[in-house]
Parts: structure tokens; sequence; C-alpha cells
């Protein structure tokens, strides 16, 4: 018997059904595990003058945004997943915060969000741990760029959301942040956003499934 390989073939939208010659089988090459980049269904983004566009990969660019707002990029396809930003921001000296997000609203359960954390700067080392309305994932400043690394654990399963945080306030000064979060609503998300506590901020952003 004879295998017959069948690829780049992609059906949308309804059923359809291919029939093999006699004496051939079609062979399925399943997707291999590792990190795949992921297109959001779409972004939205706030303020006077704010803009954003979406690369046909799934890399997110953003300009003068308030607050950027991911919105589809957790499916039943992925478990857990990895967010990458690197950024600007018009203000010295911000919190950056990130929320869950369902059907394009953010969930803003008072005491939802719990983060422990520690910050360094220099020689010294800080550890805060805080129940808020949002996490509080690193810190940003206007000297050069920044960039916020995300891991997003199970936010797609109607079940507690955990995540973990680092962040690099400013090349220049090499301020850290690290730490984990988790989130005490059992809903099934499908975006988040993540914001400054003032300003603006202007970069890129991308999102990665993890596949087991």
């Amino acid at each position: 018997m004879s295998t017959l390989r069948v690829g780049n073939i992609t059906a949308t939208g309804g059923t359809g059904t291919v029939t093999v010659p006699t004496g051939n089988q079609i062979s399925q090459v399943d997707r291999p595990a590792g990190m795949f980049l992921i297109k959001p269904t779409s972004v939205t983004v706030a303020g006077a003058g704010s803009s954003s566009s979406v690369s046909d990969s799934g890399a997110v660019t953003f300009t003068s945004t308030t607050s950027l707002s991911i919105n589809g990029c957790f499916t039943s396809e992925f478990k857990n997943y990895k967010v990458v930003m690197d950024f600007d921001t018009s203000n010295s000296g911000v919190n950056m915060q990130c929320r869950m997000r369902l059907s394009g609203t953010d969930n803003t359960t008072s005491n939802a969000y719990v983060a422990q954390r520690i910050a360094v700067n220099n020689t010294t080392v800080a550890g805060l741990r805080q129940t808020l309305t949002e996490w509080v994932v690193g810190s940003a400043d206007s000297t050069s760029t920044n960039a916020l690394w995300l891991e997003f654990i199970r936010p797609f399963l109607a079940d507690q959301t955990g995540m973990q945080f680092y962040s690099l306030d400013s090349y220049l000064s090499a301020y850290q942040t690290t730490g984990v979060g988790t989130h005490n609503q059992t809903t099934s998300y499908d975006g988040f956003s993540v914001y400054p506590n003032g300003g603006t901020i202007t970069g890129t952003l991308m999102v990665y499934g993890y596949r087991q």
C-alpha cells in the first residue's frame, strides 16, 4: 500500500470530503511541540492619537496608547502562553499593570488579583504582596526602552488563572521586577490588557502559545 501525503489544505466554514484512491491512505502529520506565535483577533488601544496594527504573523505594534488590550489570543488550542513586550513610555517611574479580559471587557473584580513580587534596584532588594483590581507587573521609565515578559497559566480554562511576570525598567538602569500572580475568578478568558498607571506607551508585543 502506498501513502498519499496531502499538504497545504485549508478548510474554512463547513465540511467536505476527501476521496482517496483505492490502495492509498492519508497520513496526518501532527504539528510539533514548542512555542508558536499567535495572531489575536483584534487589538484595542485608548487615548488621543493612539494607534495599533497586527502583522500577518501576529506581532502587535502600538503607538501612544494609555491602554493596550489584546483580544482573542487565548483559545482551546493552547493551555499556557508567553507574552514578550518591548516599549517606550512617555512618563518616568510608572507602574505597568495587567488585567484579564473576556469578550472585549476587562475583569475589574475587587481584590481578585493577588501578586507577590521582588524589585531589585542596584544592590537594594525589596519584596511586596498586593491584592488589587489588577496585577502590578513591573515598572517603566522614559529614559530608554523597557521590556516586559508575562507567562499566563491556563487562562482559557474556567478556573483560576496563574501568571508569572518579569520586567526590565530602562535598559540604562537595568531596574528589574519579578514575581507571580493569581486571579481568583473561575472564568475562561480570551485576552488581557496591559497599561501604565500614567502617560502612554509605544512599542511591540507578541503572544506565544506553548504546544505540548
